[in-house]
């Protein structure tokens, strides 16, 4: 593990652990999914007419099965969790080179960012290495202080004997998770077009994933489609049903402010989609 103390106008230090995939224990998956249980997000409106009853806002929790769900254990009830072994199984691929930053408060985990890299394959001779965000989740409490841009530009930094990575990648519903990743690498809202990314290279980078809800992803908007849906920019169908509400209000937030948002609008069940080329945005791994 490497340790990091993360300067912040916060109560108690926070230090950020790079930690290897093969260094993972099961207490950390374990409070990895305690983490996104508690604070990831809230089922939509939309979520028990797609997933089934499991997902309809109710009164009692109750597991179902992976057969039901591939992406994740879903419970009844109103918030959407996941469990330790079914984050190992879905987040950590087998093989994979799998990659881990946690954010500590003492003994509290306060965020944290899993990503796996791997290699594009395509029709042609060249090669590329992808470093694709599969999950990455903050406290509320740590929110907007620049906690997600740090923990992701870690995982950039600590690559091991892995090549040097070509394309960053993310699906997300939050909005703020894309901004991170793209401060990450030294850019912003401003500074992104998420149009240079053809369709043919994100087909690639996404089939060429061991994550299966990525691999499995469906492309959508004007970046991919002729006749998309208007307003939808780049995002891709995950069949993630979660409640937009809160991501979209951090969004017209940020367009108040007179900010520029290239990524268009989003559907419910679809996620956000950000794939940079690490080639043009240099100071991720400054």
């Amino acid at each position: 593990m490497s340790p990091e103390r993360l300067k912040a106008t916060m109560p108690s230090p926070v230090i950020l652990q790079h930690v290897a995939g093969t260094d993972i224990t099961d207490t950390m998956v374990e409070e990895a999914a305690e983490l996104f249980s508690r604070f990831y997000g809230v089922w939509g409106p939309l979520a028990d007419q797609h997933l089934g009853s499991f997902a309809k806002q109710g009164d009692r929790e109750q597991q179902c099965s992976l057969e039901e769900i591939p992406f994740l254990t879903l419970f009844l009830g109103r918030r959407v969790r996941m469990s330790a072994a079914n984050l190992r199984r879905q987040i950590l691929p087998d093989h994979g080179d799998n990659s881990y930053v946690r954010a500590m408060v003492g003994n509290e985990l306060v965020g944290n960012v899993f990503a796996t890299r791997y290699d594009i394959v395509s029709d042609g001779p060249s090669t590329s290495k992808v470093c694709w965000i599969t999950q990455l989740c903050v406290d509320p409490r740590y929110r907007r202080q620049g906690l997600a841009t740090k923990m992701i530009r870690m995982i950039l930094q600590n690559r091991g004997r892995a090549e040097e990575d070509t394309w960053l990648g993310i699906l997300s519903s939050h909005p703020a998770a894309i901004l991170a990743t793209l401060r990450a690498c030294g850019g912003g809202p401003e500074t992104v077009d998420p149009g240079i990314v053809t369709a043919r290279r994100a087909q690639e980078g996404m089939r060429s994933c061991p994550v299966s809800y990525v691999r499995h992803a469906k492309l959508r908007g004007s970046c991919f489609e002729e006749n998309s849906e208007e307003g939808v920019v780049s995002c891709a169908d995950t069949g993630f049903w979660v409640d937009h509400g809160e991501p979209m209000g951090v969004l017209q937030a940020f367009k108040a402010r007179g900010l520029r948002w290239a990524f268009g609008d989003l559907p419910e069940g679809h996620e956000f989609l950000a794939l940079l080329d690490l080639s043009v945005t240099q100071a991720c791994t400054a």
